[in-house]
């Protein structure tokens, strides 16, 4: 049941969430945010 939950929170498909304007400093710290985020939903539930 597990892998199944994991597999439909997914993206559908991968998306570009940084346009052209946002800064590389930016992208990094929200691609770590977003990487800290879902390794903490894992390990808490």
């Amino acid at each position: 049941m597990y892998k199944l939950v994991e597999h439909f929170k997914a993206p559908a498909m991968e998306a570009n969430i940084f346009g052209d304007e946002v800064s590389k400093g930016t992208q990094k710290a929200v691609g770590a945010f977003l990487d800290l985020n879902k390794k903490l939903g894992v390990a808490i539930s």
